[in-house]
């Protein structure tokens, strides 16, 4: 294994599990903020927010987990990224916002869009080597 491709790996590897860690400690905060979370969601007019927000956790825990093992990290990612989208305009986007709150909302809004961007990278290349989904790649291929 040359350095490059031994890097190449590593950082495969490490970007997996950090996008993976932000889902598993989200989904955990989430549960303790549950009350406080769905209460915030159904000021914003959003219907059942308390089984809306159970789903998400739900997403957060599996897909993250599913991320962290690389099993499944395709799918996994595809959905996480698709419920980014709603979450990321009806609570992160700054148009509309007070002056106050706007740099708040636009950082946010942008860090979802570089977390999709990560996502997409996942979907896109794969979980890397070190997953049952590249063993499994691999061992289709032989």
């Amino acid at each position: 294994m040359t350095l490059h491709v031994g890097l190449v790996n590593l950082c495969t590897l490490t970007g997996r599990l950090l996008i993976a860690l932000l889902f598993l400690v989200s989904g955990v905060g989430l549960i303790v903020a549950f009350p406080a979370v769905a209460g915030d969601m159904g000021t914003r007019g959003i219907p059942i927010p308390s089984s809306l927000l159970g789903v998400t956790i739900a997403l957060w825990l599996f897909g993250g987990t599913c991320l962290f093992l690389g099993w499944r990290t395709r799918s996994a990612a595809g959905a996480i990224l698709i419920a980014m989208i709603p979450i990321t305009v009806l609570f992160h986007a700054p148009w509309g916002s007070e002056a106050l709150e706007f740099q708040n909302k636009l950082n946010h809004f942008l860090m979802n869009l570089a977390i999709m961007g990560g996502l997409l990278q996942i979907i896109g290349f794969g979980p890397g080597p070190f997953s049952p989904d590249e063993r499994r790649r691999v061992d289709e291929n032989a």
